[in-house]
């Protein structure tokens, strides 16, 4: 979906979502303690609230940028 003088961001973007998410995961899965299995329930819960914000946070992202692409053509 990117234009072919902009493959190479476009690529490089790619690559960069994929590090920041393998981070952000790396991030969330070092706070589970194995020997203290009683804290999973909220950190599963910590983790939807989050990719639950997230998502609302893209769809808003989604919608603005539907509108300025509506407005530019």
């Amino acid at each position: 979906l990117v234009p072919a003088r902009h493959a190479g961001q476009g690529m490089g973007l790619w690559y960069s979502s994929i590090a920041l998410g393998n981070l952000v995961a790396s991030l969330i899965a070092g706070e589970f303690d194995t020997q203290r299995i009683d804290s999973f329930p909220a950190q599963f819960l910590r983790i939807f609230w989050i990719a639950a914000a997230a998502a609302v946070v893209l769809l808003v992202l989604a919608a603005l940028l539907r509108r300025r692409h509506r407005a530019a053509a």
